[in-house]
């Protein structure tokens, strides 16, 4: 066989801890990310997820891994759609049309995308820690939504090298002011009904 096949029979595992290497070739991406996002797949679909510090089937560490060879890789990914295809093809492998077959009347298996978009979101987040980045600005790059690991990873960079410029002080400083301008009105119950922006106002500014 190839050496490509045989690096990737042996990479496919890959990383098996924190220290360990990722997968760098082609193929061996390749076969390592399908392993690991079939595996979450199915558990996910059969709702054997990890609950607290239980998880027998190491099921964080395929997901860090699946961060961590995203990552490394500079691989730009939408993982809502990955998942969704990775849901797909494995309801086909398993025989579990609904209308095909022996299996008429079967109910497929059901996976939560978000929930397991979410299992990932942590996984990033913890790397992300790990790799010395701030939790608030962490959480203000999430809050947007985005499904794509590599380019999450480059806001939250971004945003934290514009918040060390005298910029970013200065809109921080001028935020915090505002919220606690508020915050005191609120106490005193100064505030209007609605806060909403009047986009008539901002257009004759």
């Amino acid at each position: 066989e190839p050496a490509a096949v045989a690096d990737a029979i042996r990479d496919h595992y890959k990383p098996q801890g924190p220290s360990d290497s990722v997968p760098t070739d082609p193929v061996s991406i390749a076969v390592a990310l399908a392993d690991k996002l079939d595996t979450l797949v199915g558990f996910w679909a059969i709702d054997e997820k990890p609950t607290g510090s239980k998880d027998p089937f190491a099921l964080r560490r395929a997901a860090l891994g699946v961060v961590r060879i995203t990552l490394a890789n500079d691989l730009r990914l939408g993982f809502q759609g990955i998942l969704g295809m990775s849901d797909f093809e494995f309801q086909n492998q398993k025989g579990l049309q609904i209308s095909d077959g022996p299996f008429v009347g079967l109910t497929k298996l059901s996976l939560d995308s978000l929930d397991l978009l979410s299992f990932f979101a942590d996984r990033l987040k913890q790397h992300l820690r790990d790799e010395g980045q701030r939790h608030d600005l962490i959480d203000a790059v999430f809050a947007l939504g985005e499904d794509d690991l590599v380019l999450i990873t480059r806001r939250v960079e971004a945003l934290g090298a514009f918040l060390d410029t005298e910029d970013g002080a200065n809109l921080l400083a001028g935020y915090k002011r505002a919220a606690n301008i508020l915050k005191a009105e609120e106490k005193k119950g100064d505030l209007p009904a609605d806060l909403s922006v009047n986009d008539a106002l901002i257009a004759k500014g």
